[in-house]
């Protein structure tokens, strides 16, 4: 299923933030959408698929789903699957300097989705929560201005707590790869995307180095968010740069500056990303994958897709299938 918040038609066109409290019994089927999503489970137990990754949900999982990831929901018996979702349009969050970086933070994908939070943290996001659910329920003067700041402080609160795990994972395998006298690229800062901070590169600075301090640019982030919303089209540096009145040459330094990516980086690995979740979850032709991602071209994704996960498409599919069997 490929969902829009247009579908949805309690979520209003000019307000695209919904939040409910819901119960999985059984399985809730792979699905995807144009929009972000966060959930925390608060009772009952099961798994989650994200782009063919499982990962558990217990009291206290807190996930967090980006445009067009494929996701699945399984309830462990006797259920049910509690939890809270939260359905929200990307423009809520990069409208500004400040919303801007959040959104930034939000997009790299650098985190992995999910995080198991302590109980004090758990606690204050169910009640964040349940606020919302009450105040979306409640025709009160500026209602839509309270959930927007609610819905800011959830994602800046979860956020803390996700860069707060993966700095922990990440120290722990710089502490395993030191004793063994190897390292795993993937944990080590992404190695293989040049995605080095501060410029260092030594595997601890990959693994444990803080993200740098950007200085704030309130025109870049819309146009990064064009990026992750827009990627299937035809996008050019030339033609974004002149869509959002800038020069290409600026536009292009000022995405590595704030992304770390330059733009043809940035736009091949949201493309990839969601081929991952296509090929793990549906039995579409590689080819169709390729096509519906925003290559024009399959020579041109198979290279990409291998430069970006060490491996091909075919390969990457058979590996995701026999993780699942």
């Amino acid at each position: 299923m490929s969902k829009q918040l247009a579908d949805y038609e309690m979520i209003p066109r000019d307000f695209p933030l919904h939040v409910s409290r819901n119960e999985i019994r059984h399985v809730f089927p792979p699905h995807r959408h144009d929009f972000l999503e966060c959930s925390l489970v608060v009772g009952g137990a099961g798994w989650e698929l994200v782009n063919g990754e499982r990962h558990p949900m217990r009291p206290g999982t807190f996930t967090l789903l980006l445009p067009y990831q494929v996701h699945e929901l399984i309830a462990e018996p006797p259920g049910p699957l509690l939890l809270y979702n939260c359905m929200f349009g990307l423009e809520l969050i990069a409208g500004s300097a400040g919303q801007g970086e959040l959104a930034g933070e939000l997009l790299s994908g650098e985190e992995p989705p999910h995080v198991q939070l302590a109980p004090e943290p758990a606690a204050r996001l169910e009640a964040l929560m349940a606020a919302m659910v009450e105040e979306q329920a409640a025709a009160r003067p500026l209602r839509r201005q309270l959930m927007t700041l609610q819905l800011r402080e959830l994602l800046i609160r979860s956020q803390r707590e996700r860069l707060a795990a993966a700095h922990v994972q990440g120290a722990a395998a710089h502490a395993g790869s030191a004793a063994t006298g190897s390292a795993h690229p993937e944990r080590l800062g992404r190695a293989d995307d040049g995605r080095r901070r501060d410029g260092d590169t030594s595997a601890a600075g990959q693994a444990a180095a803080p993200r740098p301090v950007q200085r704030p640019d309130a025109a870049i982030w819309p146009i990064i968010a064009h990026i992750h919303l827009h990627y299937r089209d035809e996008l050019s540096l030339g033609a974004l740069a002149a869509r959002f009145g800038r020069s290409p040459s600026r536009l292009s330094m000022a995405i590595k500056r704030h992304a770390g990516l330059t733009f043809t980086q940035l736009l091949h690995e949201v493309r990839v990303r969601h081929a991952c979740g296509l090929l793990a979850t549906t039995a579409m032709p590689t080819v169709e994958v390729a096509a519906e991602v925003g290559f024009s071209s399959y020579k041109t994704f198979a290279r990409v897709f291998r430069d970006r996960k060490g491996e091909t498409p075919g390969d990457y599919r058979s590996r995701m299938r026999s993780l699942r069997a």
